[in-house]
């Protein structure tokens, strides 16, 4: 069997993990009476997909016969708890960060144009998604070290290849610090790209998208080496 690249791997756990927060999103609405709960032992059952596969993610780094089974999940050495730190960190902010935007357009709009703005059970749709599906469906996919790899690490091997050195202290790795170090990482892209890819639109990319911002910017470090 053809082995899977990083870029196709990404897509395909990525969508797999939004198309199962969707449906679980979507699906109790219309297979479930208006009044029936649309929460399983308390969690809602759009998060459901999100638990078992960070816990899958969880069981096949701590326990090695696990991932020798599953050789196609390959887990980098470079790939430690700072990492995953961090990139917890990046997907927590963006989605509160997106929650809030949500919260704030849509009473904006409400300000702006009269509560009937929305419509009747309408709701802001674009940070909405973003928020409830495609950052923590980024985060699930990017647990995968492979990814990480992929996007972060050998970007990070050819920012130090031209002396850029980022900063491997904890504290950079913690809520919010991490911006330090996502502009640090911003900066070394701009280096090694001679400015076609500017700090500011790596920043925002993850700001906003979590890793996904990481996958896009690294499409494009792809396009400019070409």
């Amino acid at each position: 069997m053809k082995k899977l690249s990083p870029k196709q791997f990404f897509l395909l756990l990525y969508l797999l993990t939004a198309g199962s927060m969707a449906a679980g999103m979507f699906l109790p609405n219309v297979l479930l009476p208006p009044t029936e709960p649309k929460v399983f032992y308390g969690v809602p059952y759009f998060m459901l997909a999100f638990i078992v596969i960070i816990v899958t993610f969880l069981v096949i780094l701590a326990i090695p016969r696990i991932r020798m089974a599953l050789r196609r999940v390959e887990i980098p050495r470079k790939y430690s708890l700072k990492h995953f730190l961090l990139l917890l960190w990046l997907s927590a902010q963006a989605l509160i960060l997106d929650v809030m935007l949500h919260n704030g357009v849509y009473a904006l709009g409400i300000v702006c144009f009269g509560p009937g703005f929305w419509g009747e059970g309408g709701d802001e749709g674009v940070f909405f998604i973003l928020a409830i599906i495609v950052v923590p469906a980024g985060l699930v996919a990017g647990a995968f070290g492979r990814l990480w790899d992929w996007c972060v690490t050998q970007p990070i091997e050819q920012m130090q290849a031209k002396g850029v050195q980022l900063p491997t202290t904890s504290g950079y790795f913690t809520p919010f610090a991490s911006y330090g170090w996502l502009w640090k990482f911003s900066k070394g892209i701009e280096v090694i790209t001679a400015r076609r890819i500017r700090a500011a639109g790596v920043f925002a990319s993850v700001f906003f998208l979590g890793f996904l911002g990481f996958v896009i910017i690294r499409h494009r470090l792809a396009k400019v080496a070409a």
